[in-house]
């Protein structure tokens, strides 16, 4: 699939990018800094001298009064072995004042940057001005590098350091040693072919399992789960066997950044498969059979699933990676805004479409009243909806509008109602009313295909030209056709019923009274 390998390669291109950026951020730096000397000019010049191997010229940013100056190199290499182990260094936290950080509360001749853990405590490591006026300069204070042959004997790797060549023991590139750049190949093609053998013993046990349910899902998602799985397996594995190789904090952070993104991949590439897996089980499933407006769904909703998916797998990679994504995510945030106003109706249309077919209100075939119009369904697209009327012409409504208006659905009723008005002349006397109402009651309860539960057979009012009765049952069937016979039939009763008890449907008449006016002469 060329969407993961896509992902995995945008990753490996990030990583190389983040490792070229903190790769040379010590080499750029210059050799001699600007006079008077500071703290920071001081770490500076010692870093660059002893992670090339000049153990001579990086000790003389060592204060060795008190310890000879012959110890100096062998002290130099060791210090910078504990700082570069046991000390994330942030060279823009140390002052570049001449005069030091006046607000430590030390004192002023005195600059801290940072602690170790020593058989006394955490220890500070500081250095101290020395000097006075422009010949003033910073070094590593006395008390410090009398405490740096504790710290080292107390470094994890000790044997390895004491019987490697020294030349292995130089920095190469983001400050870690040649002989664990060396180490590292080896050590992770150990961990990629334990993490092969725990992929296939997971896919032994993830089969076993899978074969006693009776699902389909998980046994298409067990398929694709071998190769992501490959793939965390390994990641984590290497990020355990870094502690055996004792990186400088540096490169440790920025291999533990790369194998943690390894294992994004391998998540959102399992994520990936399991999208794949689902639509192909939704293409065969019987809700889809009983939805064929659906189908035509799936495709879209799986590209609009995996582009979210891919998206948010490289902001979150990128954020593993250490760097900035608030910008990036502003800058979607408004291409995408542009787009949605540029394409608005197209996708309001869109979403419309997806609405109507989770929701459901209408189906292919349905009856439907949408304000004026009636009619069936046709079809139901990704843009717009068809309907058939009763005079055979088709009215094409847009998803978008379709979704914000009433659906009357004629299909999920489950019987029909019948409400009507039945007029009396007004001659009909109180007995053949009573006497009406009576046996049409009992006509509409005894039928066999009304719903017994609720008949209605009231006089409900004495109207300007008949005696209104109110009419009101449900018939139990959907059909319509079948609907309108059984109306016909009740109807010619009722007429049957009327005329037995000596009354008639009244029509609407007006009586009108004409009074003879008579004129006297005078």
């Amino acid at each position: 699939m060329r969407s993961p390998r896509c992902l995995f390669w945008c990753s490996f291109l990030l990583t190389v990018a983040a490792a070229a950026l903190a790769g040379p951020a010590l080499a750029q730096l210059p050799e001699e800094g600007p006079e008077p000397d500071s703290p920071r000019r001081t770490v500076e010049r010692f870093l660059m001298a002893a992670r090339v191997g000049r153990y001579a010229e990086a000790a003389q940013e060592l204060d060795l009064s008190g310890v000879g100056k012959e110890r100096g190199p062998t002290l130099a290499r060791q210090l910078r072995e504990v700082l570069d182990q046991r000390m994330q260094l942030d060279l823009d936290k140390i002052s570049d004042n001449p005069a030091g950080n006046r607000q430590d509360g030390l004192p002023a001749d005195t600059e801290e940057i940072g602690r170790l853990a020593g058989p006394t405590g955490h220890e500070p490591v500081r250095l101290q001005r020395l000097g006075e006026g422009e010949a003033a300069s910073w070094k590593f204070s006395r008390q410090t590098v009398r405490r740096i042959p504790a710290w080292y004997d107390r470094l994890p790797d000790r044997w390895l350091r004491e019987h490697l060549p020294e030349p292995l023991w130089r920095s190469g590139p983001l400050n870690i040693l040649f002989w664990q750049w060396l180490a590292l190949p080896p050590l992770l093609m150990i961990c990629y072919l334990l993490g092969r053998l725990l992929a296939w013993l997971l896919r032994v046990v993830v089969n076993s399992l899978v074969r006693r349910t009776p699902w389909q899902w998980d046994d298409a998602l067990a398929a694709g789960l071998e190769r992501p799985g490959r793939l965390i397996f390994t990641a984590l594995l290497g990020h355990l066997a870094l502690h055996m190789l004792h990186l400088p904090s540096g490169g440790q952070r920025l291999l533990s950044s790369v194998l943690g993104v390894l294992v994004l991949v391998g998540v959102f590439w399992a994520m990936w498969r399991f999208v794949s897996a689902m639509i192909g089980v939704a293409q065969h499933s019987e809700w889809v059979r009983m939805h064929p407006a659906a189908l035509g769904m799936l495709p879209l909703g799986e590209r609009l699933a995996k582009m979210a998916l891919l998206a948010f797998g490289l902001v979150v990679m990128l954020r593993e990676l250490g760097f900035e994504v608030t910008s990036l995510l502003a800058g979607i945030g408004i291409g995408g805004l542009g787009i949605a106003l540029a394409a608005q109706k197209t996708v309001e249309h869109l979403f419309g479409g997806i609405t109507l077919t989770a929701d459901q209100p209408m189906r292919v075939g349905d009856m439907v009243k949408i304000d004026a119009i009636q009619g069936v369904v046709e079809h139901i697209g990704l843009r717009s909806t068809r309907i058939r009327t009763a005079d055979r012409t088709v009215v094409t409504i847009p998803n978008g509008r379709l979704a914000d208006m009433s659906i009357e659905t004629m299909a999920a009723r489950d019987r029909i109602r019948l409400h009507m008005m039945l007029g009396l002349v007004y001659h009909t006397t109180s007995a053949q009313l009573r006497a009406i109402l009576s046996e049409i009651e009992s006509l509409l309860r005894g039928h066999k295909r009304v719903w017994p539960e609720l008949v209605v057979v009231r006089l409900a009012g004495l109207g300007q030209s008949a005696l209104d009765v109110e009419i009101m049952c449900w018939f139990e069937t959907t059909d319509f056709n079948e609907f309108r016979a059984l109306r016909e039939e009740v109807l010619i009763a009722m007429l049957e019923i009327v005329e037995k008890h000596g009354s008639a449907i009244a029509f609407p008449t007006r009586t009108v009274h004409l009074m003879e006016q008579r004129s006297g002469r005078a």
